[in-house]
């Protein structure tokens, strides 16, 4: 089976260079509708679906080689490598900032740059680091996502937005609600809108247009990426 249709890949943009979206656990590629567009003006936009989420293709999921985030790493360089990408940027949700940490460390080449929405090393709390939860709470929360997935997510959508019942991102009318991708769901119908502003940018150093509206900037040598609505942090970086 070949590496794009494991993962379920998709391709835009007329840039010269890519931009890779990775979803985070729990939802797939469709969580950057709003947010991958904006970018195609300039990148050659990457999305996928990690193996067993969205549509990628679920006879590829391997229990021990998907037991550790290094599987998923191991996909994304194999992505990488099967688009031919080179200097790209990552832009990586929840754990999947992690996954694109580990293969950027794997292939040095493949990012240049890596943009962590929501990251974290660690979420479970070991000695003196507190990731937030302890172990009895994340095997809780596990099972009550394999008992009832929809369920969970519809008593956990306005917790997590916190935004009252709503569970909308404020000065947007998107909801964090289950959405239908075919034959699967995935609880980020809200994630990550976009401004109402101009078109984002990423250059040497220059800002060919306004940020998105609540962008954040990140400078290194002589280098800028600009994130819609999130802070962007560079890998290795400040």
């Amino acid at each position: 089976m070949s590496t794009i249709h494991r993962n379920n890949v998709h391709q835009a943009g007329n840039g010269p260079r890519a931009m890779m979206f990775a979803h985070g656990f729990g939802c797939d590629q469709n969580m950057w509708r709003f947010v991958a567009p904006a970018f195609e003006p300039d990148f050659r936009t990457v999305l996928f679906d990690h193996v067993g989420a969205g549509r990628s293709d679920l006879s590829a999921y391997e229990p021990q080689k998907y037991a550790s985030l290094q599987g998923y790493a191991d996909d994304v360089v194999e992505i990488g490598r099967a688009l031919g990408l080179k200097d790209a940027v990552f832009v990586g949700h929840s754990v999947s900032a992690m996954i694109g940490a580990l293969a950027s460390i794997k292939a040095p080449d493949l990012f240049e740059a890596l943009i962590m929405v929501g990251p974290s090393p660690r979420y479970i709390d070991d000695g003196d680091y507190q990731g937030g939860f302890t172990a009895p709470q994340i095997e809780e929360l596990l099972a009550s996502l394999d008992d009832n997935h929809m369920g969970w997510s519809a008593a956990m959508g306005p917790a997590i937005m916190q935004h009252g019942p709503s569970g909308t991102w404020s000065g947007t009318d998107q909801q964090l609600l289950p959405y239908r991708s075919g034959n699967s769901q995935t609880v980020c119908a809200g994630d990550l809108p976009v401004g109402q502003s101009r078109r984002p940018c990423a250059g040497a150093g220059t800002h060919a247009d306004p940020p998105v509206q609540g962008g954040h900037h990140r400078q290194r040598a002589g280098r800028t990426v600009c994130a819609p609505a999130f802070a962007a942090k560079r890998f290795g970086g400040s």
